[in-house]
């Protein structure tokens, strides 16, 4: 037994040494700005890996109204999938799939961190008005997810985040789902 710990143990350590080279070799054609972005998205979705395979990096969901307001949500996950299901007034109804690339997903934590999203309230609204679509985002950022629901006397701010969102809808190539 003795005599089978030497041999896996340097094996072990070769492949760990492969495998930091690798790791640095894929990050020496990168500027510092971009390193730097690269090792804030990896602690931004550290937290995340423990929790899942897979789990809920930012999400828009838009409400109903009493006229042709656009009812979606669209999640993206940390590994860039984005789910799509789009229900009433937009042009694509169902359940759709798309990807997001390392620098798209950047955008959505810069502009979060741009525009304070994690110190905005949670809700934005006023019960007396009934004829407003409700918006409901989200994201995580340093482990913590801030969900804010908006309808009435909200920060303009925060449109340039769910912007972000909406792009997408025209931006991205959409697969529809099949059903089963």
């Amino acid at each position: 037994m003795k005599y089978l710990i030497l041999p896996l143990f340097s094996v072990a350590l070769l492949f760990a040494c492969s495998t930091q080279k690798n790791a640095i070799d894929s990050t020496s054609n990168l500027s510092q700005e971009e390193r730097k972005n690269k090792a804030e998205f990896e602690l931004e979705t550290k937290f995340a890996l423990m929790e899942e395979s897979d789990s809920l990096f930012a999400s828009i969901s838009k409400g109903f109204c009493f006229g042709t307001c656009p009812v979606y949500t669209i999640d993206i996950y940390k590994s860039g999938l984005v789910k799509y299901n789009g229900n009433q007034n937009v042009t694509l109804k169902g359940d759709y799939t798309t990807r997001l690339s390392y620098k798209e997903m950047l955008t959505f934590i810069a502009t979060a961190k741009e525009i304070g999203f994690m110190e905005m309230e949670d809700v934005y609204d006023n019960p007396g008005i009934t004829d407003l679509p409700e918006t409901t985002s989200s994201i995580v950022l340093n482990g913590k997810r801030k969900t804010v629901k908006r309808r009435y006397d909200f920060p303009r701010s925060i449109l340039t985040y769910e912007k972000l969102f909406e792009a997408m809808l025209t931006d991205k190539e959409w697969v529809a789902n099949q059903k089963k």
